[in-house]
Order: C-alpha cells, then sequence, then structure tokens
C-alpha cells in the first residue's frame, strides 16, 4: 500500500479540504417529512410497563421477594392477636305502667340503652371502676374516653329482643373485664335513674290523690247542704229518685271522662318526674362559658371588627384634625361610635338570651327523650276531655234550665262519682307502680362475657396479604417510575417521536453467547440470527450508498450521546459491508482516544496509532494496521499523553481527513460519545456525513435528543439515527425474516 508521507511542518498543515460548506449534502431523508417537536413524557400504557417488566424483571423479582418477606417480618413482629369479648342483654317489648307495650315507646327506649351503653354516661363512670382502670391497655391510651367509644360495640341481634355487647382487645382476660364492668355500671346507673324517678312520681302521685281526698270530702259536704235544703233531713245519695233516670242518656259519656281525667293527671305527674333534671345538674350554661360563645358569635364578631374600625378611624380624626379631640368631626364620629357600643351591647344581651334559651331547650330535649310519647298521648287526651266536657256541660245546662232541684241533685252526686273514679283509678295506678318497684328491670343480662378460647385471627392472613403483596410489586412500581423518568429508547418509533431523529436503520443483535444445545435446529438458529444481524447492516449501508443525498459521502463517523450504545460495534460491522460490498478499500479510524477498544474487536495493536500521528511522532503508514478484515485497514487510537483537545481541537483533523480520503474508497470514524467528549463535534463536523447511534432499551431519549441538538448546533451534517440491539423476534416481527442462512454445515 502506498500512503502520502506527511511530517509535522508541512503535512498536517490546515487548508481547505472537501465540498465548499455550501455544498455539502444535506442530511439523509429516506422521503420523511420533518419532524415535529419532542413529545416527552408520554403517558405510562400497558404496553410501557410491559417493556419495563420485560428490561427489569430479573432484578425486580427478588427485590419484590425481598421486601415481601421484609414486610412479612414487620406485620408478624409487630401484630398482636386480638381478642372479642362479647355479653348478651334482652329488652322486653313490654312494659308496666311506666313502660306501656307500643311499637311507639319500647324500640326508642331499647335504642336510647344502646347509645347509652357506649356514650360518656355509662363509659365516664367504667372507666373510674377499679378493674377497668388497671387494665394496661386502658392505661396506655392518652384519652381513654374515646378510645372505649371507639372499641366498644352495642347492636341489635336482628329482630329479637336480644342485644349484643362486644369489645375487642389484646388480650382474653382483659376484654373481658371491660364488657363485664361496663355491663355492671349501666345496670347500677340504670336502676339507680329508675329508682329516683319512681320515688319521685310516687310522691307526686300520693300528693295527688290527697288532693282528690279533700276534694271528695268538699263535695260530700256540699251534697249534704244540697239534700237539706230540697228535703230538710241528711238522707243519703239513694234518697234522690230519679238519678239513673236523669244520668241514663250520658253514662258512658261520664264514665269515659272519669278514665280521661285520670290518665291525664298521672302522665302529668310522670312527665314532670321524668323531665326535670337532676339535682346535681347546672341549671344553667356556666357564666365564662356563656361569655366566650357571646364573643365567639358571628353577628357579635362582625359587630366588634366594625366597632375597631370606627375606633382606628377616630384616632385617624384627632391625628389629622388641628384641634384634636376639641373638633366638631371627632366629636361627631365619637358619639357615632358611643351609639355602637350601646347596640352592640344589645346585641350580646340578645344573643345571650338566645344562647340560654337554647341551652335550656337542649337540657329539656336531652332529658325529655323518654317523655316525648307520654307527651303525645297527654295532648291527644287534652283534646278528647274537652270534647267530653263540652258535651257534658251542654247536656248539665240543658237539665239545669229546667229547674228541677232533684236533677241539680243528681248532677252533683255525679260529679262527686267522677272525682272518687278519678281517685280510685290514680290510687290504682299508684298501687301498680309500688308493686313494679320491687321489680326494676327493664334490661336483663342473658349472658355475661366469657374468656374467648381463641383470638379473632390465629395468623394475620389478611395483613400478610397486603402488605407483602404491595411489598413486593413495590420494586416495579420503582421500576416503572425509573423508566418513565428515563424515557429509554423501547423502539424506532419512539426513538422517532421523542428524539426528533429520522431513523435511517435499525440494526438487529448480534448472537453473543452460544446455544449449549449442539442439535441442528440450535445451529440453525445461531445462522438465522447472525443472517439478520448482516441483513439489518446491510440495509443500512445499502440505504446509505444509494440514497440521492448521501451516495457521494466517502467519510462517515458514527457517534453517540453517551458510552455503551454500540457505536463502535457498528463502525467495525458497517465497515465490513462496505468492503464486502463495493470490493473497494475501507479505513477504520478510532478516534475515541479517552476510551479506544476497536484494536481490542480486532485483535490489534493500539499503537502507535492516531494520536501518534496527530502529535507527528510517526507516519500515516506506520500507524495503519492492515487487513484487519478483507479489504479493511484499522487506524487505532493509539495512547494520549494529554487531553483529547490538545489532538483534535487544532485544526489537524480535516488535514487528516483530506489526505486519507486519496487513500481509501469509504472511511469510518468511531468518534467519542458527545454528551460527555465535546472533541468528538470537531471530528464529525470533519465528516461528510454523522450517524448518532442508540441502543434500544438502553439509551434515553432525553440524551438523544441533547446529542442531536448539540450536533445541529455545530453544524455537523446528521444523517440520522441507527437503532441497535433489536432481539431476532423484535427485528422479524418488524422487517419480516428473509436472511441468507448459506450452506449448512
Amino acid at each position: 500500500m502506498s500512503l502520502p508521507t506527511s511530517t509535522p511542518d508541512s503535512a498536517l498543515l490546515p487548508h481547505p479540504v472537501g465540498p465548499p460548506p455550501a455544498l455539502r449534502p444535506p442530511p439523509i431523508q429516506f422521503g420523511a417529512p420533518p419532524k415535529p417537536p419532542a413529545q416527552t413524557g408520554a403517558n405510562i400504557t400497558l404496553g410501557f410497563i410491559f417493556k419495563s417488566f420485560q428490561q427489569w424483571w430479573r432484578i425486580a423479582v427478588p427485590a419484590g421477594l425481598a421486601c415481601a418477606a421484609v414486610a412479612a417480618a414487620i406485620v408478624w413482629s409487630s401484630w398482636t392477636p386480638k381478642y372479642r369479648a362479647a355479653a348478651q342483654i334482652s329488652i322486653p317489648d313490654r312494659g308496666g305502667v311506666l313502660l306501656p307495650t307500643s311499637p311507639n315507646t319500647s324500640p326508642r327506649f331499647a335504642q336510647t340503652q344502646l347509645r347509652s351503653i357506649t356514650s360518656e354516661v355509662v363509659l365516664g363512670p367504667a372507666l373510674a371502676d377499679p378493674e377497668i382502670a388497671k387494665v394496661p391497655e386502658i392505661q396506655r391510651q392518652v384519652d381513654r374516653l374515646e378510645y372505649l367509644k371507639k372499641k366498644l360495640t352495642a347492636t341489635a341481634e336482628g329482630q329479637s329482643e336480644l342485644y349484643r355487647i362486644e369489645y375487642v382487645g389484646e388480650n382474653a382476660e382483659d376484654a373481658v373485664t371491660i364488657v363485664n364492668g361496663i355491663l355492671r355500671v349501666y345496670l347500677k346507673h340504670l336502676n339507680a335513674k329508675e329508682t329516683d324517678r319512681r320515688k319521685d312520681l310516687l310522691s307526686r302521685l300520693t300528693k295527688i290523690t290527697k288532693e282528690h281526698e279533700a276534694t271528695i270530702a268538699s263535695k260530700q259536704e256540699s251534697i249534704l247542704e244540697e239534700q237539706r235544703g230540697i228535703i230538710g233531713t241528711g238522707a243519703g245519695k239513694g234518697d234522690a229518685a230519679g238519678t239513673d233516670g236523669v244520668l241514663s242518656p250520658v253514662y258512658s259519656l261520664h264514665q269515659r271522662m272519669i278514665e280521661v281525667e285520670a290518665e291525664r293527671e298521672v302522665l302529668q305527674a310522670q312527665i314532670a318526674a321524668y323531665g326535670e333534671p337532676p339535682p346535681d345538674e347546672p341549671a344553667e350554661i356556666p357564666g365564662d362559658v356563656l361569655e366566650a360563645e357571646v364573643k365567639l358569635h358571628p353577628d357579635v364578631r362582625e359587630y366588634s371588627r366594625a366597632l375597631s374600625a370606627m375606633r382606628m378611624q377616630l384616632d385617624d380624626i384627632e391625628k389629622k384634625s388641628r384641634h384634636g379631640k376639641q373638633s366638631s368631626s371627632y366629636k361627631d364620629y365619637a358619639a357615632l361610635i358611643a351609639n355602637a357600643e350601646k347596640d352592640l351591647v344589645t346585641l350580646q344581651d340578645e344573643v345571650r338570651a338566645q344562647l340560654k334559651l337554647q341551652h335550656s331547650l337542649a337540657k329539656k330535649t336531652d332529658r325529655g327523650q323518654e317523655t316525648i310519647p307520654w307527651q303525645q298521648r297527654l295532648v291527644a287526651l287534652d283534646a278528647e276531655h274537652a270534647l267530653l266536657k263540652r258535651r257534658y256541660d251542654e247536656y248539665v245546662k240543658k237539665l239545669t234550665l229546667s229547674g228541677d232541684a232533684s236533677a241539680r241533685l243528681s248532677f252533683s252526686y255525679a260529679d262527686l262519682e267522677r272525682v272518687t273514679g278519678v281517685f280510685n283509678l290514680i290510687a290504682a295506678r299508684k298501687l301498680q307502680i309500688e308493686t313494679e318497684t320491687h321489680d326494676l328491670e327493664k334490661v336483663y343480662v342473658e349472658t355475661l362475657a366469657t374468656v374467648p378460647p381463641a383470638p379473632i385471627e390465629a395468623w394475620p392472613v389478611k395483613q400478610l396479604l397486603l402488605f407483602c403483596g404491595a411489598a413486593f410489586v413495590l420494586p416495579f412500581f420503582a421500576v416503572v417510575g425509573w423508566e418513565k423518568i428515563s424515557l429509554r429508547v423501547s423502539d424506532a418509533d419512539q426513538l422517532s417521536n421523542e428524539a426528533t431523529l429520522t431513523i435511517v436503520g435499525e440494526i438487529a443483535r448480534l448472537p453473543t453467547r452460544p446455544v449449549m444445545s449442539g442439535g441442528t435446529a440450535s445451529r440453525r438458529k445461531i445462522r438465522r440470527d447472525l443472517g439478520l444481524f448482516q441483513e439489518s447492516v446491510d440495509a443500512l449501508r445499502t440505504g446509505l450508498l444509494l440514497s440521492e443525498r448521501t451516495g457521494t459521502h466517502r467519510l462517515f463517523a458514527v457517534t453517540s450521546a453517551v458510552s455503551g450504545e454500540g457505536k463502535t460495534s457498528l463502525v467495525s460491522q458497517l465497515a465490513i459491508s462496505f468492503a464486502r460490498a463495493t470490493g473497494k478499500r475501507v479505513l477504520i479510524i478510532d478516534a475515541d482516544l479517552r476510551s479506544p477498544n476497536l484494536h481490542e474487536i480486532f485483535d490489534a495493536r493500539l499503537e502507535p496509532g492516531l494520536a501518534d500521528v496527530l502529535q507527528g511522532k510517526c507516519e500515516i503508514a506506520d500507524a495503519v494496521v492492515e487487513e484487519v478484515a478483507e479489504g479493511v485497514h484499522l487506524l487505532p487510537a493509539g495512547r494520549a499523553a494529554a487531553s483529547p483537545h490538545n489532538y483534535l481541537g487544532n485544526g489537524t483533523i480535516p488535514k487528516l481527513f483530506h489526505q486519507l480520503r486519496e487513500v481509501y474508497d469509504y472511511i469510518v470514524v468511531d468518534t467519542p460519545p458527545i454528551l460527555c467528549a465535546s472533541e468528538s463535534l470537531v471530528v464529525a463536523k470533519s465528516a461528510d456525513g454523522t450517524l448518532l447511534c442508540a441502543l434500544r432499551d438502553v439509551s434515553r431519549s432525553r440524551q438523544v435528543r441533547l446529542a442531536s441538538e448539540r450536533l445541529t448546533m455545530a453544524g455537523v451534517n446528521l444523517m440520522g439515527a441507527v437503532l441497535s440491539g433489536a432481539s431476532a423476534r423484535q427485528y422479524t416481527s418488524t422487517y419480516g425474516n428473509y436472511a441468507y442462512l448459506g450452506e449448512p454445515g
């Protein structure tokens, strides 16, 4: 081979080479339209998730299993068995005098009792019980009352009269202690409350019966006086002739009046006894609480803010006025503020009265829940009594106008009979209540809580499934998120869309490890995969040679955004394809002075090489390694003693390329990565065209896009991108399988 000689003084002097910049071919365009702006941050699709899993499953699965094991250990170490203790009570749908059987009373009473069991009315005293107070689970709580409210439940068992009181705790014996203790406190509270109310009711009924006794005695004396006036003797009731005949038309009306009046008086006594507050309950809202609520009332706050603004305005008037407080404007505004202050006091008084009324009504409502059905019944009885009384009075008036003295005496006897009848009914009702007082229970304990034999769950199955499952998929979410951030190139369409590059070729993956089996099918698979790889490289070379825009190119630079994206492999295989297809002389230049490895691929020496030629330490002919492949020569990188910028950035590269063009028909240059070695821009700009290499599932869209932007800004003739690393299956699914396999051997 005859190579032009060069010396440091003459051969490497820079001078214009190659076609003028204006005549340099544009980037290769295989009929593709101009690219739109980059579309980054695409949505996460099922395909994207599948590709992420396909890329990382060898790491994600073991990591997921490790996370699941850690989660299982955490759940198991922190899990505490839970025990459910339950007691059963019954609230019969029946009643005596104070709880008549009615769908309007019994369900309300039962619901009231259930709410009472889980409220502070019972739980507050229960926390003071020594047995409950010493339970460790209770002692650990900051707000013990709220904790009990959350953990204790009282529910009905279907539509029956049975109700279930449950507590779920960490210790079986403690759970039983809490349930039975709360039930004991509740029953004591219920009986004590009922006893006090019944005593009050009996006292009121006793007073009523005494009043009726006095009324009966008075009416008896009055009847005796009437009898003396009529017949002059003290004859008894039986001496009044025609009494039954006079009263017979209204007898049933008279009897009903007796029943209604008796029931009305008993209901009034019950409402009074059950509706009044207990002696230790404050009748009014505390003064400090009342004043705080008055200040926080929206109307008062708004008026106070307005008054404060007026006072600030008054201070401003004082400062700006020449006469200060003596000015007329100050005095007028001060008078206005004084009136506003009076209005505020009036408003506060109104709000205070309103709050007191609301508090009183709320207390009465709370206290009177059990009296609601009695009040409703009393209203109905009042209406019925008014109607009966009006009819009775009309009949009495009609007979009285006749002037018959015996008739008037008969009505007096009837009135006495009415009062006596009411007295007898009230006395009988009083006797019933006294009898019921010996059996006050409205709630019966069917079964107390017993120690549960086993926890609710022997194993924390649900927690293990939940947390272990979440921990197992966590690495998969992590890799999907990482892939989302990284935006690795997974196919040619993604590279084209996100990096805004024309794809000039896609290279199949070169088989790197033999199949263990030595059968005919395995050998055929190796030949097929190798044939696909060679076919993909040949397709790229054919496109470059036959394109009208790149057909005149002879010197090609191959670069990448970062290292490890397959540019060196592409350089070697593309050069071999050029030599095999054209039969012409091809030179490979390893311009990656930082990390050269082409000499390793071809098993050649490293130095002398490009670095030595650029420094003038040797001739080009001495540095070139001939016939590393058929028709292919190699100019290795050599060993750089200084920064690559000192070799590539001084204008010697264009001169060197000009000299090599005179000897070789095609030259393929392996350059350093664009983003981490800027001297590659110098090499790429001196080439006829540059290919930007990307590796499937390794290269990142953003980095490829940044590299293409830097090449374009530097004036490099960027022909397009080459995507390497497609598997045989991926390549054939896109381009089909028509590779030449050669003769089987």
